[in-house]
């Protein structure tokens, strides 16, 4: 991210936001990938009642966080009714 996305608006501009930002990445591709999989609102919720608080996923500004949540988000969307929970 410093070597590719450095000044880039969309990598955050501090410490902070940067480590909020890969958290979130993390999440996506982990814990919400698999609650969405398995329709479990878990993360939904968390996500839901962080966005009640502030615009964006790391704070003030859009975010890679952001796109990477919201095309999760869009798939799930439409592959409403196609897809079944996994039996782990």
């Amino acid at each position: 991210m410093e070597t590719y996305g450095g000044g880039s608006p969309l990598a955050c501009d501090t410490t902070a936001k940067r480590v909020a930002l890969v958290k979130w990445l993390l999440l996506a591709n982990t814990t919400l990938c698999d609650d969405l999989s398995k329709k479990n609102p878990r993360s939904l919720d968390i996500l839901e009642g962080m966005l009640q608080k502030q615009a964006f996923i790391c704070g003030d500004a859009f975010s890679m966080a952001d796109i990477t949540i919201v095309t999760y988000l869009a798939w799930v969307s439409s592959t409403a009714g196609s897809w079944a929970p996994r039996n782990d």
